[in-house]
């Protein structure tokens, strides 16, 4: 098995991508939804959802139509709560709020991709 030190050290690892992703994410929702800049390198991946598709148990989902705006909190949230989890050697409260919020973010976007349109 892992050691605890080997564990923390794949968790540091991890930590600093989602720090990268979150970063890039940030930048490419700022250049797409509030400055409206769209280019295909920051179109990569990029769904926009069909709120019409949507069955009505989704409908959450759209959260009343400013769904491209709630990642921006969260997004911010992540990156000040990141690099205080890196300096720690111990799992924290702030770690189970980093998978929470991640988890949140990933499993929208998976609901979110056959109603979308990219």
């Amino acid at each position: 098995m892992f050691t605890k030190l080997q564990i923390m050290g794949i968790w540091t690892i991890c930590l600093k991508l989602m720090f990268i992703f979150f970063a890039y994410h940030l930048v490419r929702d700022i250049f797409q939804d509030i400055l409206n800049v769209h280019n295909p390198l920051i179109d990569i991946v990029y769904f926009r959802l069909n709120p019409d598709k949507l069955p009505s148990y989704l409908t959450w989902l759209n959260f009343g139509g400013y769904r491209k705006y709630y990642t921006l909190p969260i997004e911010i949230i992540l990156l000040l709560l990141i690099p205080k989890a890196i300096k720690q050697n111990t799992f924290t409260k702030v770690d189970g709020v980093i998978i929470f919020l991640t988890l949140f973010i990933v499993i929208t976007w998976l609901l979110a991709i056959p109603y979308s349109t990219i």
